[in-house]
C-alpha cells in the first residue's frame, strides 16, 4: 500500500523583494532634480496669401537681431538695417533700445509684434532682457526730468530661430 504524504506548499519571502523596491523609489525620488521651467509667451509667424492693400501705409516689420556685441533693428518690407545699438559696458543698452521702440511705436500705434532673432552666443538672460524691454518702457523722462508711467510697446513677440 501507498502511503499519502502531504506536500507543504512553499510561499516565497517577498520581503526582500518588498525592500529593495523601497530602497529604489526612495533612491529615485532623491536623485531627482525639481526644476522650474518658465517659458516666453509667443506667437507663431503667419503666413497669408492675401495682397497688401495698395492705400495702407506700408507695414512696420520690425525685427531684431541679438548678436554677441550688438542689437540689429531691421524694419520694412525689405527689412533693411533701421538701427545697429552696440553694448554699453559689456550689456546690452536697453535704455537706447527702449527709446528707439518708444519712436517707432510713436510712428506706428497699431503695431503690436516684434519678431526678435537671436543669436545662438546669445545667453538666455539677455534674451529675456530684450523681449521684457521690447514689450514695456518702464522708466522715461519728461522734457522736464519727471518720470512717465510705463509704456506698452510691442506686445506680440515672434521667435526666429532660422539662421
Amino acid at each position: 500500500m501507498r502511503r499519502l504524504t502531504r506536500k507543504e506548499i512553499v510561499k516565497p519571502n517577498l520581503i526582500p523583494i518588498l525592500d529593495s523596491v523601497f530602497i529604489f523609489i526612495f533612491f529615485l525620488l532623491m536623485s531627482a532634480q525639481f526644476l522650474e521651467i518658465y517659458e516666453i509667451g509667443s506667437d507663431a509667424p503667419m503666413i497669408s496669401s492675401d495682397e497688401p492693400q495698395k492705400d495702407k501705409k506700408p507695414p512696420l516689420n520690425l525685427s531684431v537681431e541679438i548678436r554677441k556685441r550688438e542689437l540689429i533693428l531691421r524694419k520694412g518690407i525689405d527689412n533693411k538695417v533701421f538701427k545697429k545699438i552696440a553694448k554699453k559696458d559689456g550689456k546690452y543698452n536697453l535704455e537706447e533700445f527702449g527709446i528707439v521702440l518708444s519712436d517707432l511705436k510713436n510712428q506706428f500705434p497699431k503695431e503690436e509684434s516684434i519678431i526678435i532673432k537671436p543669436s545662438s552666443a546669445v545667453k538666455y538672460d539677455s534674451i529675456v532682457r530684450i523681449v521684457d524691454a521690447s514689450r514695456m518702457r518702464k522708466s522715461q523722462l519728461d522734457s522736464a526730468g519727471k518720470q512717465i508711467e510705463e509704456k506698452d510697446l510691442f506686445g506680440k513677440v515672434i521667435f526666429d530661430t532660422s539662421n
